[in-house]
């Protein structure tokens, strides 16, 4: 039987006391076996180091602890990006340590990478990524699917000036090979998304496989990073009007940001169509109140959502 190659998993960690234990544990059941944590704790003021530090003795040299002796905060962008120039596998992993891996959670994407590796060889860049249960503190299902929460489809993995504005790429849920990992770090800029960029670098330059089955539980317990979906609720958008307003202008502003790097980091690589579309999408928020629209629409800067997409007309 063919020997699994290592998978090396990265997770930052924050203030995750309360939750690490049950990541760690569930990493341990998997049904693939060759992996390795690399962690970091990104100077917490609970005990996550003191936790980290007690798995080291039960784990050995399968989790590989990124020293941080000052404490220095980094924030999650900062730390995974700092993570990946750490690894040395072929194949690497992202998960974040407050939630909890299904027992399939490598096995399961390792599969479908390699399936593509053997149609287009290593030297594409390869991303596989999954869906997710959304779950409370205590592991009470939320939602049985991020995508369906999210008013999220996943046609717009296919479409190029779609994913610029919209991605079904849960970070957590993640498994990168490294010619993708070769080409997206280091990120340009602290305020890129690692799980947007990779999933652009695959979208433009490889391949980009979303599975349909979830493969960890999510977790929702008010301290995330992440932020309610803007489709997730049309009610509340309506009777929050300033709120949602601020909203739809940050992901406008980031999605231009992001697309501007984008182009300077690949300029060289990319087609004339792509070029123009992305310096159009960079220029984006500082057009006109009939401009954004005529280029929304032109070059068709679309949310996967319906509802999402006339929130996002009306308000930006």
């Amino acid at each position: 039987m063919e020997e699994k190659p290592l998978i090396e998993i990265l997770t930052p960690a924050y203030n995750v006391s309360r939750y690490i234990d049950d990541f760690f544990e569930s990493v341990v059941a998997q049904d693939y076996v060759n992996w390795r944590i690399i962690i970091r704790d990104d100077g917490s003021t609970d005990n996550t180091l003191d936790k980290i530090l007690s798995w080291s003795v039960v784990l050995g040299n399968k989790l590989k602890i990124i020293s941080n002796p000052d404490k220095i905060n980094l924030g999650a962008r900062a730390s995974f990006s700092l993570l990946f120039m750490e690894t040395s596998a072929d194949w690497i992993a992202c998960g974040d340590a407050d939630d909890v891996w299904l027992q399939n959670r490598l096995s399961y994407t390792y599969c479908a990478a390699k399936e593509i590796e053997k149609r287009e060889g290593s030297h594409k860049p390869i991303l596989v990524a999954t869906d997710a249960r959304i779950v409370d503190r205590d592991l009470n299902v939320i939602s049985q699917s991020v995508w369906k929460w999210q008013k999220l489809k996943l046609n717009v993995i296919n479409d190029r000036n779609r994913i610029m504005m919209d991605h079904p790429v849960l970070g957590a849920t993640t498994l990168v090979n490294r010619s993708l990992v070769s080409r997206a770090f280091p990120l340009p800029s602290n305020r890129i998304d690692h799980d947007w960029w990779m999933g652009l670098v695959a979208v433009y330059f490889g391949r980009c496989k979303i599975l349909p089955e979830p493969t960890m539980l999510y977790r929702r317990h008010g301290e995330n990073i992440s932020a309610l979906p803007l489709a997730a609720d049309w009610r509340h958008a309506l009777k929050n009007f300033l709120f949602w307003k601020q909203r739809c202008d940050v992901i406008l502003r980031y999605a231009a940001f992001q697309a501007a790097e984008f182009r300077e980091r690949f300029s060289d690589k990319l087609d004339a169509k792509s070029l123009t579309d992305l310096e159009v999408l960079s220029n984006l928020p500082s057009q006109s109140f009939v401009l954004k629209r005529f280029w929304v629409i032109r070059c068709g800067f679309w949310f996967s959502s319906f509802i999402k997409n006339i929130i996002f007309l009306v308000l930006v």
